[in-house]
């Protein structure tokens, strides 16, 4: 580190002595290159970046390999791994999650006309379980139409021409384009619905002869026996309405090999192009040449100077066994963080997550004292009894959000609006009076050994903790009341199956559950702005605890994370590091 930092002073004083020159020079290339791509702009353009591509359920240690085969397998209900994704029942352990931002930065509007055949992205080498459109209702309307219209219609038997009338002299209609995945994929009825991600129901429906497997559509091979289909690489989306200056995301499923992270796009634009951008243009406001240079000479110096978050991570990647255990809150960042190491380090080294609860994790770690674990809490924990001798490190700060199922728009219509609810309704839902909610609603809170739930009890309780001890589980037939949930995916779940549930959680992972949605209370949600402000008090400082002092794995493991590279790698998931943390009001969170 000590080397990497005196390498950086170099840059910086090359920077401020003999380079301002160059600076100069590169100052005024930038901006005549800017306004002649100004000028140049097409009049139609699309363009496309990957905000996201990472591997889901994939390592040595996942469920399923080699390293894991001679263990007993899990009951999903019971799976230590904490990113449980199935498709059609069946779970997917080669699985990866794309995030692509697509947007109108041409100098006009595109019509549906304007399309001389539609969008479409391939994934080459892995198969598309499912997408989602979002953040533009416009393109999701597109979208859905043509789901709809995709639907199969049986027509009537005819099997030829009436020999007393002859041939048919009805007219035929042109056939509405759909939204198709290639080739063709329907989901299987007898299934139900995948309570996961599961693959918009756009495709074309297969032929009624084959039937269908979990998992995969069923062909019949050369001799009649049943094979696996391949599932598609590819899909199209339909012609759509896609204004100046607008964007959407595209939320996408996929199983296949990652390591090359290949994504292409295809499409032809009347007086126009699709292009790939990963990195953000040039600012398209013209202004004096002067100030210009100004500016672009500041940019310059400034972003050498806070280079540390863009730096290739580096790991002294140290070979063992580790486990991250507790806060299921914090798991989604340790899991991003392991994948990031393992891909630097190798198979050397395996790192597990068991996601069950801050006081569990914390517990198991006081009385084994074992030196490969790490355990996460959320917060400190009611007692410092048995803490003493290990060692304690804050890595930043885990937000929480009040969520609700979207069916409660029907009987509570301003619950999803920017007030959201009131801090007095959500403490007199949670200490057992709806007050002035509608009545039978699902309170849904965590275990007695979680993190989340004390911080929920600190944030609006004042500390005291309002929730049963003795609160019955979760379960299907529970209609009205309170009720808890043993880790952050079991409770949102069961708010995303319960139409009257609300409850809270980290919510990171809401993607994964269409129907839940965030509640904002007295007109605050859990953004990087409220929180650094303190507007938003539903927060938590995020510990890591070791057995006395860290070493070897823990402790590379430890400074990985906690690095300029890796800090700026999770940030946006609902975790803000103690580096973020300076001089705004939470500073003094990271301080023990």
């Amino acid at each position: 580190m000590l080397q990497l930092a005196s390498a950086l002073d170099t840059v910086n004083a090359f920077i401020d002595g003999r380079g301002v020159l160059g600076a100069l020079v590169v100052a005024g290339v930038t901006t005549g290159a800017g306004l002649l791509w100004r000028g140049r702009r097409p009049v139609r353009e699309i363009s496309w970046s990957v905000e996201y591509d990472q591997p889901l359920n994939q390592g040595q240690d996942a469920p399923g390999s080699a390293a894991s085969a001679p263990a007993p397998q899990p009951k999903p209900e019971e799976s230590p791994y904490f990113w449980d994704i199935q498709f059609r029942g069946e779970p997917v352990l080669d699985g990866s999650l794309v995030l692509l931002r697509v947007r109108s930065t041409g100098s006009s509007s595109i019509d549906p006309s304007d399309f001389v055949y539609g969008l479409s992205f391939e994934f080459p080498d892995r198969e598309v379980l499912g997408f989602k459109v979002r953040d533009n209702r416009s393109v999701h309307k597109a979208v859905e139409a043509e789901r709809l219209a995709a639907q199969p219609v049986v027509p009537p038997p005819q099997l030829g021409p009436d020999p007393a009338t002859g041939p048919s002299t009805a007219s035929t209609s042109p056939t509405t384009p759909t939204l198709t995945l290639a080739p063709p994929l329907a989901p299987d009825p007898t299934l139900g619905p995948d309570p996961t991600l599961a693959l918009d129901p756009t495709s074309a429906v297969p032929d009624p002869a084959t039937a269908t497997i979990p998992g995969r559509p069923a062909v019949s091979g050369a001799q009649g026996r049943r094979v696996k289909a391949p599932l598609p690489s590819k899909f199209v989306l339909p012609t759509f309405q896609f204004n100046r200056g607008t964007e959407f995301r595209l939320l996408v499923l996929l199983q296949g090999d990652a390591r090359t992270k290949s994504v292409q796009a295809d499409g032809e634009l009347v007086d126009g192009r699709i292009v790939r951008h990963d990195a953000r243009r040039p600012p398209l406001r013209l202004i004096a040449v002067g100030a210009s240079l100004a500016v672009l000479i500041a940019v310059l110096t400034l972003g050498v100077r806070i280079g540390n978050d863009a730096l290739t991570p580096t790991a002294s990647c140290a070979e063992g066994r580790l486990t991250l255990q507790g806060s299921s809150a914090f798991a989604p960042v340790a899991n991003q963080v392991r994948n990031s190491y393992r891909q630097l380090c190798g198979n050397g080294v395996t790192i597990d997550i068991s996601a069950d609860g801050s006081d569990r994790g914390l517990g198991d770690l006081e009385r084994s004292h074992s030196s490969g674990t790490i355990a996460m809490s959320d917060g400190l924990p009611a007692s410092a009894t048995g803490t003493e001798g290990l060692t304690r490190r804050p890595v930043g700060v885990v937000s929480f959000a009040v969520v609700a199922n979207t069916g409660l728009r029907a009987t509570l219509p301003d619950l999803f609006t920017p007030g959201g609810i009131s801090a007095d309704e959500l403490r007199a839902l949670f200490s057992g009076s709806t007050g002035s909610l509608a009545p039978g609603l699902v309170a849904v809170g965590r275990t007695h050994s979680s993190g989340t739930r004390t911080a929920f009890a600190g944030a609006f309780f004042g500390g005291t903790d309002p929730e049963p001890q003795a609160a019955p589980a979760c379960s299907a037939s529970t209609r009205t009341g309170f009720c808890a949930s043993d880790n952050t995916m079991d409770l949102l779940s069961f708010v995303n199956s319960h139409p009257n549930a609300i409850g809270y959680a980290e919510a990171d992972a809401l993607p994964y559950f269409p129907d839940v949605q965030v509640v904002a209370v007295d007109g605050q949600t859990p953004s990087t702005a409220s929180v650094v402000s303190g507007a938003y008090p539903f927060v938590a400082t995020e510990y890591l605890y070791s057995a006395d002092r860290p070493a070897g794995l823990v402790a590379d493991f430890l400074d990985f994370l906690t690095s300029p590279a890796e800090t700026a790698a999770v940030r946006g998931h609902g975790f803000i590091a103690c580096t973020d943390l300076r001089s705004t009001k939470l500073d003094g969170a990271c301080a023990g």
